[in-house]
């Protein structure tokens, strides 16, 4: 038996009064996170920021962005916890 790829993409059944799915953004890294950057936490650590929580990146190191989680606080995040949110237009 072969492995094919289907010819027709994949999409998500829509129910009356469901929202849509959001997709998480593009996983952040070094290269595409800077001072400023808005980022979504989506780790979750016992004690640590809630999962979905947004912050603003102060400092981006080779690792690990040091974010301002606002009531949560001040992290240390890997960035395998973090996407980068994307603004509504």
């Amino acid at each position: 038996m072969r492995d094919e790829e289907p010819s027709d993409p994949v999409e998500q059944l829509q129910m009356p009064g469901m929202p849509r799915a959001q997709r998480p953004g593009p996983a952040a890294s070094s290269q595409n996170v800077a001072a400023g950057t808005e980022v979504l936490y989506t780790g979750y650590f016992p004690g640590g920021p809630r999962h979905g929580a947004r912050g603003v990146v102060r400092r981006a190191s080779g690792r690990r962005a040091f974010v301002d989680m606002g009531h949560s606080g001040m992290w240390h995040i890997p960035y395998y916890f973090l996407s980068v949110h994307a603004r509504a237009a």
